[in-house]
């Protein structure tokens, strides 16, 4: 007996992922989520590709990027930066596929979250190697590590602070915030202006197919550092248990 594959629909795959969409930040929402529900609509209507597959294809993808990151060649870097859109809508879905197709695993969770870290580090290598063969400065490496620092303690601040004080913790430490109390004012959701891993991989992408290596770490050295500086401030004067 010939077994039928379901076919879903894009609109099905929207709806089965509001909810993860709704936690994405401004480029997650107005930019990948486009992108990833049609390659996903592909994946599950005509493929037997599971998203552990589509895992471990983002992390190849990544350790290539990072390669490329690493010459400092303007070509290479635009094609750097295309890939880093490419594994950055990947990184959406192999939840997509999990999620429509009701096979979420926890392992599949946690392997998605350190190959996401283990990215990271090979990107923020590969921006410092390609930031010392354009200009032989030493301290390019410096900047490399001092950015990667505030990416991951903003990821470290996120997953302790929700662990700890519950999915809504960073929401209601952050309600106060005289910048949040504008955006809800003017009906603009603060998530979009967060920097999730949907917007700190778009800016590197921009960044370097604009050939600014230098610049798109001065951000992270200074501004991303900044970032989970404040989210700490903000728990700790505003949580009282």
């Amino acid at each position: 007996m010939i077994k039928i594959r379901k076919k879903y629909t894009a609109n099905e795959i929207r709806e089965t992922n509001r909810e993860k969409y709704s936690k994405n930040g401004f480029v997650g929402v107005f930019i990948r989520k486009h992108l990833s529900i049609y390659l996903t609509k592909f994946i599950v209507n005509n493929t037997s590709i599971t998203p552990n597959q589509v895992t471990f294809f983002a992390f190849f993808i990544g350790i290539i990027t990072a390669y490329l990151l690493s010459t400092g060649n303007h070509v290479n870097l635009i094609i750097a930066g295309i890939l880093i859109m490419f594994y950055w809508t990947l990184d959406a879905i192999d939840g997509e596929v999990a999620r429509i197709k009701n096979i979420c695993s926890k392992k599949g969770a946690w392997i998605d979250g350190i190959f996401d870290r283990l990215k990271d580090c090979m990107i923020f290598f590969g921006l410092s190697a390609g930031l010392y063969n354009q200009t032989s400065n030493g301290l390019a490496f410096a900047y490399g590590l001092v950015g990667l620092c505030g990416v991951l303690m903003t990821q470290i601040v996120i997953t302790y602070t929700g662990s700890i004080f519950g999915g809504d913790g960073l929401k209601t430490s952050h309600s106060d915030f005289f910048l949040v109390r504008i955006l809800n004012k003017l009906k603009i959701k603060p998530q979009y202006l967060a920097l999730q891993q949907d917007v700190y991989l778009f800016l590197i992408s921009v960044g370097v197919m604009f050939n600014k290596i230098y610049w798109v770490l001065l951000f992270f050295v200074f501004i991303m550092n900044f970032y989970w500086i404040i989210m700490v401030g903000l728990v700790w004067f505003t949580k009282k248990e």
